[in-house]
């Protein structure tokens, strides 16, 4: 389902739910005997506002629960992929992609921590930009390197 179906469908249940309290209130209003005592005639109206309070604060943790719950989804995309594509590699250039997962490096911050050579890092790294698996961005005379998870 859409964004513009599920708007809709949204505005059809809030319009029903409103015809459905009004309609009650106008029956209610109407059975009330016409000689019942003032403070019994507020009664329908009270059914309207507590309706449509309840609507507005359905609404707004509605809101913020979807908003958590698409966040929540996102990561777990994001880390199924990770997975993934771990899984793929093998041991050396997973090591470097593990390395990566904290965020963009240097190129000697990579060698530094995993403990390979520059020239056996520099490889490492060209074979995965080759599978589109990180992005070198040349700054100087050394790259940054970025994990490319799409």
């Amino acid at each position: 389902m859409d964004d513009k179906e599920k708007v809709l469908l949204g505005l059809a249940l809030i319009s029903g739910f409103i015809f459905t309290v009004s309609t009650l209130a106008l029956i209610l209003e109407s059975t009330l005997p016409k000689d019942m005592c003032e403070p019994w005639n507020w009664i329908p109206y009270l059914l309207i506002i507590t309706s449509s309070l309840g609507v507005f604060v359905g609404g707004i943790v509605h809101y913020l629960t979807l908003e958590y719950l698409e966040r929540k989804e996102r990561i777990d995309k994001t880390k199924a992929k990770r997975e993934v594509l771990l899984n793929c590699l093998p041991g050396e250039e997973k090591k470097v992609v593990e390395c990566l997962l904290e965020g963009p490096k240097f190129q000697s911050e990579i060698s530094r921590i995993t403990g390979f050579d520059k020239v056996k890092t520099h490889r490492i790294l060209k074979k995965l930009e080759a599978r589109n698996v990180v992005k070198l961005e040349k700054i100087g005379k050394t790259n940054i390197v970025r994990l490319v998870l799409k």
